[in-house]
């Protein structure tokens, strides 16, 4: 199966174990940073690197022993 770059809401709901309602929040706050930013942004789905960056602190991406642990 490939990575998705975007997220979808129910991905953020499992990745973050939220409901889904808090999922579609968590998007809409990333997208307005982005925004903010200039960047496109595609509603309802969030780009993985924008959610690591905002609830974990870091690039998981970079990380392989982490990346490979997360499914």
């Amino acid at each position: 199966m490939a990575k998705n770059y975007y997220l979808s809401a129910e991905q953020v709901s499992q990745l973050l174990n939220v409901s889904l309602s808090t999922s579609y929040k968590v998007i809409r706050k990333g997208n307005e940073l982005l925004a903010k930013e200039n960047y496109q942004v595609i509603p309802g789905r969030i780009p993985a690197p924008m959610l690591e960056k905002m609830y974990f602190g870091l690039n998981l991406t970079e990380r392989e022993d982490i990346a490979n642990a997360c499914v």
